[in-house]
């Protein structure tokens, strides 16, 4: 069972297409917002997404104004930050833009002929990498109905050999959607329940078949990339909302949190149990997937679990990161590290960088006993780094939920890695880190 291992000068997709890594030999190892950082730009806009990286050039995604009307997909130079196009695509499903709403919260995916845009409004278009000029465009809230979804949609999409996959999970009628990546035609759409969930399918091979998996809100879902037919369902989960799942030579791993547990569906497993791994296998000449261990302690949050080296890393809502081995579920550890982390983890050499959403990057080594050996923070306390626009007193968090949940900028939201290199983005900035 495989993903497609990409090159070191390629990041294509929310969490590199599930991997979280690439064929990197080096990263930045120390930085402070007065060293290490090659450049930094301010976005027109406000986007929770990740960048993604061709070669020379970067890519993030943004929305503006009060109502998110306008979506927004940019292209920098890698090299020095310089603005290289923008296209601005109106929203079809404007909505009041507020801090506990998502805001250009999928992540774009990229191959080498065009650039795959999705919003919470239900746009999704086809750019061109080299210039921005729009190939196709498609509207799912004129095609299938609005989306209902008081915190709006955060699952990214994935690509297929062919095809460009949206998951569109919410409390109206939800769906799994495969869009031709040339012409932007359907290819298949798949139904499915409603459900409360903002989590990103991945793509995997097996045995020469191509598989969409789907861990969302109550059941892991396994579905034929060519068809859309659902090939084997894993029910009884709980908690499995935000977190997407990861892959790892023959073994796949979902995780679960035990916040947000008046949105989860009750299930069989408690949170912590629905932190588990699957393995890959064939039983009597036909593909399986079965499950290997369940977790004891560990739960994760926004962040999705990450492997590498051996070893399973879950951080949970309050900070802490658990260590498993990867292989048989057991503890190795957990510690406190700089913070709660939002992003996805990101592993080169004997290290590992978590990417706590107050700025703090923590680099821990691999292996079964914790050793922090950097940490580096990307702003000061004292810059004054929050948007103006999109901030009203009607929306602004204090004394509410938001303030509670921690929604209050800056937050670093997420990363990609390139040979040296890492660009990570706040809502209204990118930044790149080289050394």
């Amino acid at each position: 069972m495989t993903l497609r291992k990409l090159p070191g000068d390629r990041w294509t997709a929310f969490r590199n297409g599930g991997v979280g890594h690439a064929d990197l030999k080096r990263l930045p190892e120390r930085w402070s917002p007065t060293r290490g950082i090659a450049w930094r730009v301010s976005l027109p806009g406000y986007g929770q997404s990740c960048p993604v990286v061709w070669r020379d050039r970067v890519f993030v995604s943004a929305v503006r104004g009060a109502q998110r009307e306008d979506c927004l997909a940019l292209a920098f130079s890698a090299r020095d930050g310089r603005l290289l196009w923008s296209q601005q695509i109106a929203s079809t499903f404007p909505t009041e833009s507020h801090y506990l709403v998502s805001r250009a919260a999928p992540t774009p995916c990229l191959d080498q002929d065009g650039l795959y845009c999705s919003f919470e409004s239900g746009d999704i278009v086809r750019l061109s990498p080299k210039d921005g000029r729009i190939a196709w465009k498609r509207s799912l809230v004129r095609e299938y109905g609005p989306l209902v979804n008081e915190y709006g949609l955060g699952g990214s999409p994935t690509l297929t050999r062919d095809a460009v996959v949206v998951l569109v999970d919410h409390q109206g009628p939800s769906y799994l959607l495969a869009l031709d990546r040339r012409t932007g035609k359907t290819r298949w759409k798949t139904d499915r329940e409603p459900r409360k969930s903002w989590t990103s399918p991945i793509c995997v091979e097996m045995g020469g078949r191509e598989l969409v998996i789907v861990s969302s809100n109550g059941a892991v879902d396994a579905y034929d990339a060519v068809t859309g037919t659902l090939w084997k369902r894993l029910p009884g989960y709980t908690g499995n909302i935000m977190s997407s799942p990861f892959v790892d030579e023959d073994r796949l791993y979902i995780g679960a949190t035990t916040a947000q547990r008046d949105l989860a569906r009750p299930g069989g497993r408690t949170p912590q149990g629905s932190n588990a791994c699957f393995r890959f296998t064939t039983e009597k000449d036909r593909p399986e997937i079965v499950p290997l261990w369940e977790a004891k302690k560990a739960t994760t949050d926004f962040m999705s679990p990450f492997v590498f080296r051996g070893h399973a890393y879950y951080v949970t809502a309050a900070g802490i990161l658990y260590c498993l081995d990867a292989m048989t579920g057991e503890e190795r550890y957990a510690e406190r590290i700089g913070g709660i982390c939002w992003g996805s983890p990101i592993g080169v050499g004997d290290r590992v960088y978590f990417f706590g959403k107050n700025g703090v990057v923590s680099q821990i080594r691999t292996g079964p006993k914790f050793e922090k050996i950097g940490e580096n923070t990307l702003w000061s306390p004292d810059e004054n780094l929050s948007p103006s626009e999109d901030y009203t007193p009607k929306n602004r968090p204090a004394g509410s939920r938001g303030a509670a949940m921690g929604n209050i900028d800056p937050v670093l939201y997420g990363a990609a890695a390139v040979e040296g290199t890492l660009f990570l983005r706040t809502g209204i900035h990118l930044y790149c880190v080289r050394g």
